[in-house]
């Protein structure tokens, strides 16, 4: 049986692959958010790398604990400033909203790391 924590590290694996794919290879939907929010094209390979970094974290943290709750709270903090530069941009409801699930998503892996 998934426990909790398994369940939300593999939607963080999921989610920060995807997304760190997209944005590594430059893609248009990853410049079409850039652009709107005004962060720099150049940028995005950077938050690429940084979501890599972010996913071998969560990987990495499966067998120390330590790694594990670092990650954990350094997505809260990555997840809270997509949140506010969404807000910040007037960025429409559908766009707020993954930033937002995904920080409650990295609240919950911290407290089940803490807790397991």
């Amino acid at each position: 049986m998934i426990n909790a924590w398994q369940a939300l590290s593999i939607v963080l694996l999921v989610v920060l692959g995807t997304t760190a794919g997209f944005d590594l290879v430059r893609s248009e939907r990853a410049f079409a958010v850039t652009d709107r929010l005004g962060i720099p094209r150049e940028s995005v390979p950077v938050l690429g790398g940084v979501k890599v970094a972010a996913a071998l974290g969560v990987f990495i943290g499966a067998d120390m604990v330590r790694v594990a709750e670092a990650t954990g709270l350094f997505l809260v903090l990555y997840f809270s400033v997509a949140v506010l530069t969404h807000l910040r941009s007037r960025d429409g409801l559908r766009a707020v909203v993954p930033a937002a699930v995904m920080l409650a998503v990295s609240a919950a892996y911290v407290l089940a790391t803490v807790a397991r």
